[in-house]
């Protein structure tokens, strides 16, 4: 099968984290914006606010944001946990307006610094065809500063003692060049075959598109630059031996192997010094109460992408 190379090199903040950047804005919206303390998830995934309506951010606990546009509806499941100065963004689900549940994002924050924000991105599509809506987890960038765009997921004390299918793996690479840093991700299949390529310059935290790969395209001078191999071995055995990556061509700020077990419910951040595995950490997303309903199909669509030889990242 010929790989496929996809080039996203910032992810935007979707409607609704828009919203929560600039709330006031929002609430100037007639109809449009309003905080509900629940939320029920119908026949095929049409969702329903419950309980009443409000303008006004909860404190604390869980709560969900709904943003009714014209033809679309966005809803962001918030939560602020004991302890946390602002609530963060667990999931976000998008529907036609009035109509089924089109696709979930669920973002994991894994790095941030001068380099901006490093996160995991899941994508579960729904009520659209699996040959042309592809489930996929990918490594995405963002600027530093909306903390609450993203949930940090829990850190387990110990390995697990059963591990699930190691489904995707993505390496990430910081380089320095000066005051600046390129960030590269690259997504790989559990094949071990490339499926997508990620850059971005950062400076201070800000994340913009690198526009001379985007213009020229990615080609082969593009991964000898970042140091990106083209097919990696994917195995069970892979934190525990060097990982034989091309250098970079720039000052080398630090390199991570992320390890995604079933399509993302439980992550695996490795970092790498010259291929050497130095640190690791074992990382649990939460489920959310509406992910435990549309969960099975989400993974039922991704087993199905996966037999059919369909991408399962970097998209």
């Amino acid at each position: 099968m010929t790989t496929s190379i996809s080039v996203k090199p910032l992810v935007s903040i979707s409607v609704a984290l828009i919203c929560l950047a600039a709330l006031a804005s929002c609430q100037t919206r007639r109809n449009g914006a309003y905080f509900f303390p629940e939320m029920q998830v119908g026949p095929n995934g049409r969702l329903t606010a419950v309980g009443s309506q409000s303008l006004f951010k909860p404190d604390s606990g869980s709560y969900y944001f709904f943003f009714y546009g014209a033809n679309v509806t966005s809803v962001s499941h918030m939560e602020r946990k004991l302890g946390e100065s602002e609530a963060h963004s667990s999931l976000i689900l998008v529907a036609k307006r009035d109509g089924p549940l089109g696709s979930t994002l669920k973002r994991d924050l894994l790095l941030t610094g001068d380099f901006g924000s490093i996160y995991a991105e899941k994508t579960c599509n729904y009520n659209q065809a699996v040959e042309s809506h592809y489930n996929s987890v990918a490594i995405a960038f963002f600027s530093s500063g909306y903390p609450g765009g993203y949930e940090v997921p829990d850190v387990l004390a110990d390995v697990p003692h059963v591990l699930p299918p190691l489904t995707s793996v993505s390496l990430i690479r910081i380089i320095r060049h000066g005051a600046d840093y390129a960030v590269v991700a690259a997504d790989y299949e559990s094949t071990g075959g490339l499926r997508g390529l990620h850059l971005a310059k950062a400076n201070g935290g800000n994340v913009s598109a690198n526009e001379s790969e985007i213009g020229a395209g990615i080609n082969r001078a593009a991964f000898d630059e970042y140091g990106i191999p083209l097919t990696m071995k994917v195995d069970a055995g892979m934190s525990s031996h060097p990982v034989r990556l091309p250098p970079t061509r720039g000052t080398e700020e630090s390199t991570w192997l992320i390890q995604f077990y079933d399509f993302g419910k439980l992550i695996e951040q490795r970092q790498l010094r010259a291929g050497v595995p130095v640190s690791f950490r074992w990382l649990q997303p939460s489920i959310t109460k509406e992910e435990q309903i549309i969960g099975p199909e989400c993974d039922s669509r991704f087993r199905q992408q996966k037999s059919m030889g369909l991408p399962t990242t970097g998209y």
